[in-house]
Formats: C-alpha cells, sequence, structure tokens
C-alpha cells in the first residue's frame, strides 16, 4: 500500500468506478479526489494503490464514442455510488469482485503529464450514466485547473515557459514565422542584383534580423535548456540567426557572406512545415547506408585514376597527367559531361589500315559498365529503398504523435515503449530468453532469486525511457495474471518474469497488427 485516503473533510468527491486495467479488463475501483490528488484503491480497502496529482493531470474528457476492448455484461457490482463530502464509504455500499465487461457505460479518461508522477499514463475510468460521465468530468476539469494554478503560483519560471511555448507554438505565430521567412527569401533573391541592393532593401532586411531573434529567444525561453539544444532543427536554427546577427554587427565581413547568411536563412522555412522536415529527416535516415555505395564507387574511381596514369599519362598529360587530374576525368565521365578526346580511339598504321585503340576502349566500357550501368543503379535503389523505409516510419512517427495529440490512445498499455524495444530488437526465442533474464537481473537490483512488486515498480521507472515506466498494484496483478505468474508472496522469479514478459510481448504484437489493419484500412478509405 502506498498510503491512506485523506480525512472525510479534505474529499471532494469519493466514488466507486469501474477502472481500464492494463489486461484489458475492467475492475471496480474506489475513486476519491481532493483539492490536490486522485486516489484510488480496491473497493472495501483503505489503502492507496495509485495517486494522481491534479497539478498534472493534463486533460479529463468523456471518450464514450470511442471503440473500447472488452466482454462480458454489465453487472450489479458496476454501479456507481455518489457519496457526499465528507461521507465515508461502508464496506456494504461497495462493489467487490473483478470485472470483465462490455461497455454499456460511459467512460472518461484521464491525461497524466510524460514527466510527472504518473509518467504520461492514461487511466480510463467508467459511468453508468452519461450524466454522472459529464459530471465527473466537469468536476475533475475544475479541480484540476485549480491545482495547476496553485502549482503555476510556486513556479513562476516554468508558467512562463509554458506560456511562451503556447505563444510560440500557436497557429498564428507558426503563420507570421512562415510569411517572414517566404518574405525574408524574397528579399535574399531581391539582393543578389545590385539595382535592387538598395537603403530601403538593406532595412528591410535589418527588420528580418530583428524578428528571427525575437522567436530564437521566445523559442529557447520556453524550451530552456536541453530541450532546445538537442533538437536538430532548433539548433539549425540558433546558428542560422546567430550568424545573421553576427553579420549585422561586423561591418568588415565581405558583402558576399553577408548574401549567403541571408540565402542560408531559408532553412528557417524547415521549422513550420512539418512536411519538408519529415522528408529531410527521411533523407537523412536514407543517406547513412547509401554512403557505403558511395564509397565502392570511390574505391572504383580511384583504381582507375590510378590505372588512366600509368597508361595514358604520357599520352594525354592534360586528362592524366597526375592522380588528381586523373581522378576528376574519371569523375567527369561518371557525371556523363566529359569525353577523353586527348586519347586517339582509332590508331592507323602504314597510313593505310586503322584499328581501335583496345586499351583505350577496354578502360572507358569497363569503367562505364561497372559504375555508370551498374554501382550507381545500385545506390540509387539503396536510396529509394531506404528512403521509403524512412518515410514510412516518419509518417507512423508522426500518426502516434498526432493520436496522443487528439487523445486517440487511451488505452496504450504503460509497458508499451519496454515492449516495443523488445519486439524491434529480439530476432528468435533464444534471443528473446536472453535478454528478458538480463533486464530481471537490471531489475533485481537485491540480487535475490526473487523480485518483489515494490522493487519491480521502483526499477522500472529508473529505466531510460520517455514517459518513464510508471506501475500501479493493479497493474502489477494484470502483469502476473492475478498471481498465475508470481509467488503466493507476490513475488517473481526468472522464470515467472519471463513468463509474464512474454504474455505481454504476444499482447503487445496483436495490438500493434490491429492498429496496423485500421490504419491501413482508413488510409484507403481516404484515398
Amino acid at each position: 500500500a502506498m498510503s491512506s485516503f485523506p480525512q472525510g473533510k479534505e474529499r471532494v468527491q469519493d466514488i466507486v468506478l469501474n477502472m481500464l486495467m492494463m489486461n484489458r479488463t475492467w475492475q471496480p475501483r474506489r475513486v476519491v479526489w481532493t483539492q490536490d490528488a486522485i486516489f484510488i484503491s480496491k473497493p472495501g480497502n483503505s489503502n492507496v494503490i495509485d495517486i494522481i496529482p491534479l497539478s498534472e493531470v493534463q486533460a479529463v474528457q468523456n471518450i464514450s464514442s470511442r471503440p473500447m476492448v472488452e466482454d462480458g455484461p454489465w453487472s450489479e457490482i458496476t454501479r456507481m455510488m455518489t457519496i457526499d463530502k465528507g461521507e465515508s464509504i461502508t464496506s456494504n455500499k461497495l462493489a467487490t469482485g473483478p470485472l470483465s465487461c462490455r461497455s454499456s457505460g460511459y467512460t472518461l479518461s484521464v491525461k497524466t503529464e510524460s514527466c510527472g508522477y504518473n509518467a504520461g499514463r492514461e487511466y480510463c475510468l467508467q459511468a453508468p450514466s452519461e450524466e454522472l460521465c459529464n459530471t465527473i468530468c466537469e468536476s475533475l476539469t475544475k479541480s484540476c485547473k485549480l491545482a495547476r494554478k496553485a502549482r503555476n503560483a510556486k513556479f513562476r519560471f516554468r508558467n512562463a515557459q509554458m506560456t511562451a511555448s503556447n505563444i510560440y507554438e500557436s497557429a498564428w505565430c507558426q503563420s507570421l514565422a512562415l510569411i517572414l521567412i517566404i518574405g525574408n527569401f524574397v528579399v535574399a533573391i531581391l539582393s543578389t542584383y545590385d539595382e535592387f541592393n538598395t537603403p530601403s532593401l538593406q532595412s528591410l532586411d535589418h527588420f528580418f534580423n530583428a524578428a528571427f531573434a525575437v522567436e530564437l529567444l521566445l523559442n529557447l525561453f520556453s524550451k530552456w535548456f536541453w530541450p532546445f539544444f538537442t533538437n536538430g532543427w532548433d539548433v539549425l536554427d540558433f546558428v542560422v540567426v546567430v550568424l545573421s546577427l553576427i553579420g549585422e554587427g561586423l561591418t568588415t565581413i565581405p558583402v558576399k557572406s553577408i548574401r549567403l547568411v541571408r540565402a542560408l536563412r531559408i532553412f528557417k522555412l524547415l521549422g513550420p512545415l512539418h512536411t519538408l522536415r519529415s522528408i529531410i529527416n527521411a533523407y537523412i535516415f536514407a543517406i547513412i547506408p547509401v554512403l557505403n555505395a558511395i564509397f565502392i564507387v570511390f574505391l572504383i574511381a580511384s583504381i582507375y585514376a590510378m590505372m588512366g596514369v600509368i597508361f595514358f599519362g604520357d599520352v594525354a598529360p592534360e586528362d592524366f597527367g597526375s592522380f588528381e587530374l586523373s581522378f576528376v576525368t574519371v569523375f567527369s565521365m561518371t557525371a556523363g559531361n566529359y569525353w577523353v578526346t586527348n586519347i586517339p580511339r582509332v590508331t592507323t598504321h602504314d597510313g593505310k589500315s586503322s584499328r581501335l585503340n583496345i586499351s583505350f576502349a577496354v578502360f572507358v566500357v569497363s569503367y562505364f559498365v561497372l559504375v555508370n550501368w551498374s554501382m550507381l543503379q545500385v545506390t540509387i535503389a539503396i536510396l529509394l529503398n531506404c528512403f521509403t523505409k524512412a518515410m514510412n516510419e516518419e509518417e507512423e512517427r508522426v500518426s502516434r504523435v498526432q493520436a496522443r495529440t487528439n487523445g486517440d490512445e487511451s488505452l496504450r498499455n504503460t509497458l508499451d515503449p519496454l515492449l516495443e524495444k523488445f519486439t524491434r530488437e529480439y530476432t528468435d526465442d533464444a534471443s528473446l530468453s536472453l535478454r528478458l533474464r538480463t533486464l530481471f537481473q537490471m531489475l533485481n537490483a537485491e540480487d535475490g532469486i526473487e523480485i518483489s512488486f515494490t522493487g519491480l515498480c521502483f526499477q522500472m521507472k529508473q529505466l531510460n525511457f520517455r514517459p518513464c515506466i510508471h506501475l500501479t498494484e493493479s497493474d502489477f496483478g494484470s502483469f502476473t495474471q492475478d498471481g498465475l505468474y508470481c509467488s503466493s508472496e507476490g513475488s517473481l522469479d526468472e522464470a515467472q518474469f519471463e513468463a509474464a514478459m512474454r504474455h505481454q510481448i504476444r499482447q503487445f504484437i496483436s495490438r500493434k497488427l490491429c492498429s496496423m489493419l485500421a490504419f491501413s484500412t482508413a488510409s484507403e478509405v481516404d484515398k
């Protein structure tokens, strides 16, 4: 047990609701909230098994219209009772026993902050009537606003950051930034013409510098410190704006350098346009495997450059007189914009007959077959394959982010970050067993034979996942299949832990397949 319930006078509401467990079943839970937090326990039990700080609740929504994974009838034990403030609940009023039901009630979700105590978990609660569900949503929303207001009063800097972030990420601010970037691009083009490079144009350029500096400061303040400097696009924006300001302050910089900085500011266009950013991200991911093929092309070109110096250095010194000249000639042949004309393709004997210059023909034809007709095509094929794969992954990532933003992932398992890592990395059954045993040893900090619920919860939070993994006592019951994979004392040994994790991985893969099928069907409908 984590703690006991607050005193009766501190309670805003004391009710019994159904809560969606990690194993996709509904079970009755006693839910009590005060001005500061939501307390959850089993019916008839005063020991709290989970706490949700109201100041960390992002939203409380009625999600009854969303499909839920449920089975069984709505039972008598799922009835919800509203208790007046200060009144305690007696055991004969409480619903008892496990529940697995098909939704005939109304569902609300409580979303938490990813960096908070509950690690971004979303709780699904169910009431038998829409009126009661809406009443709870309104009451919790009001309490959450008051709690956030009290917290913000204590953390003014964070409040200022949130305000700056809301302003910076707002639609009107991003639209204004896009207009400024396009205007700056037009000015950069006009500055390349001497007749347009007037004091008025320079004043307009100063205005863009100042506007972009204000935008950068707003973004920097809203994400201070690591969230800003660990984002590649923000760092690129920072470098471009700083170079522009340096060019603004130093009069000794050549005009060409200033014009170059103006041209670089067009990269800021990638910030507001997320579609372009997705393409660039996919290209960066795809270019890494392509570099291996390009390196092979470089080796072949270098070999042929050396052969050119050896065989044709005396005949055509302008093209093959040194390795540098020979390499440039070979590279020009690769690009298809140059043909070696200093070496005759036909040789004449006795002034009567002519024949093909065999050595030159073999040199040129073999190079074109190896590089232009083979390796370059392979390189393009690798690039297209990797780019398509990267674009699909980027679209899936964006879809997941949008789903979380729109509240379409109410059924996210708290173990999903860990389960996704396992499904991506293991290759066969033996590999999975090895990884699960290694994970058990990492989590078993006391180096004992078994790991307890308390130890598992604490060690799970220490894993490097964002959001971090937050396990409750109810989650532990679902994880162990209500004691099937643990001892009577509630501890797991290595074999039980592996069996429980394998069960969770199978469920995770099943959910992923269902999600992919649904996404594919939706995409076909959109087309």
